[in-house]
């Protein structure tokens, strides 16, 4: 009997393995179009079973860091140490030069907000003021990244702030991790591994609000699609014409209840912004669909 198991068990690896490659052959079509390289991965949470593209090769993060910097303030929440309605004082120089619709509604500063303000602000708006008020009086670099490595995420690095990153080029390429890792803190979030369950329910309810991104993983999935997720945008290099990242990741749920997720980044690509956020659509469309096929399933 435990024979036959066994072999049931790797003929359906097999046959999981051979059902890959047309999704996999489809998405690496689409991805020429970036003209660039990608990181794909996909976990279907109902089997656990999964998919990479380029899933070992650490990539710039750019604001999709802002999620695991989320995580690691709630895990300090759940610890006791602070609290979501806890007040930061905030004076001008918290509030730089940089894209914040936190600094468009209080320019001057002195305005008391909480840590659920500044974290709504970061994973809903995709604040950059609110994210690097976080990392610089809340919970560190050094702390965000010692939490996703004990969660298990050992190819997070993140040394630099948004202010960092806009005025020195070479910063962003400080803040990494690989797609497959990035999939697995999604997917250890959801199971309520990483958070308390009251954590958990905000940080997923509030990245179902995210305002930015829409023509990416959410681009061509069909209306209403709940999708939790958290993206990421570089400049363009103006010398070359290459920009290190625009990424999309999260947590999509079927008509039916069931979810997956998917963590897609576009890295040094030539092509133009429309063109890379359509890729990363056009990527969401074909696992989704293959989901809903049920092929992953």
């Amino acid at each position: 009997m435990r024979k036959v198991l066994l072999l049931q068990f790797f003929l359906a690896c097999f046959t999981f393995a051979i059902a890959q490659t047309p999704l996999k052959n489809k998405i690496n079509e689409i991805a020429k179009d970036a003209k660039g390289e990608i990181g794909v991965s996909m976990i279907d949470l109902q089997t656990g079973r999964s998919f990479s593209i380029n899933g070992d090769k650490p990539l710039v993060m750019q604001s999709t860091f802002k999620f695991p910097i989320a995580v690691a303030v709630l895990h300090k929440v759940d610890k006791g140490s602070i609290k979501l309605e806890d007040k930061l004082r905030l004076t001008k120089a918290d509030l730089p030069e940089n894209y914040s619709p936190l600094r468009d509604k209080h320019p001057d500063g002195n305005v008391d907000v909480t840590i659920r303000e500044l974290l709504d602000y970061m994973l809903i708006w995709s604040d950059n003021d609110a994210c690097d008020i976080l990392l610089n009086r809340v919970c560190s670099k050094a702390e965000v990244e010692q939490y996703m490595h004990q969660l298990g995420g050992t190819s997070f690095r993140i040394r630099a702030t948004e202010m960092e990153m806009k005025n020195d080029w070479q910063a962003q390429f400080t803040d990494v991790c690989t797609v497959t890792d990035m999939a697995k803190l999604f997917r250890t979030v959801r199971n309520g591994e990483a958070l308390s369950a009251n954590s958990t329910e905000y940080i997923i309810k509030t990245m179902e609000k995210t305002e930015v991104g829409k023509k990416r993983i959410k681009g061509l999935l069909p209306a209403n699609t709940v999708v939790a997720h958290r993206t990421g945008t570089s400049a363009t290099d103006t010398r070359t014409g290459i920009s290190p990242a625009t990424n999309d990741g999260g947590i999509i749920t079927l008509p039916n209840g069931k979810q997956f997720i998917l963590v897609v980044f576009v890295s040094n690509a030539k092509a133009d912004t429309d063109t890379r956020e359509a890729v990363i659509a056009r990527i969401a469309k074909v696992v989704y669909d293959d989901v809903v096929s049920g092929k992953l399933n």
